[in-house]
This record gives C-alpha cells, structure tokens and sequence, in this order.
C-alpha cells in the first residue's frame, strides 16, 4: 500500500472514530437535558426550587429539587 493511501485510509478512519463519539456525546446530552426537565418540571408543579449544578465545562447537568 503506498504511503498516500496509506494516509488517506487513516484520516477517514480517525474521521469516523470522531463523528462517532460526538453523535454518542450528543445523544448523551439529550438523554440528559430530558431527564433533568422531568424533574425540574415534577419539582416546579411541587412548589420546590430547582438546583442546576455543573462540576466543569464538559460534564452532563444534575438537576436536584429543595
């Protein structure tokens, strides 16, 4: 196989392996954002205060209810 196959066949492969963990990154994010409107919904309809908390940047949102 020649070098710029080679090459070619990586960044397809490396392109692949990056769309692949930001659709399953994304999906994540939705399953998330739904779960916490669940209870923030329940929590609001209970007369309760929701508490949004996010340890860094890059981490899914909890959502608790006081």
């Amino acid at each position: 196989m020649s070098k710029s196959r080679r090459n070619l066949l990586i960044a397809i492969i490396g392109s692949l392996l990056i769309i692949t963990f930001a659709v399953v990154r994304i999906l994540e994010i939705r399953d998330n954002h739904k779960l916490n409107m669940q209870i923030a919904e329940s929590c609001m309809d209970n007369g309760g205060t929701v508490v949004f908390e996010t340890k860094h940047i890059l981490s899914l949102t909890d959502v608790s209810c006081e």
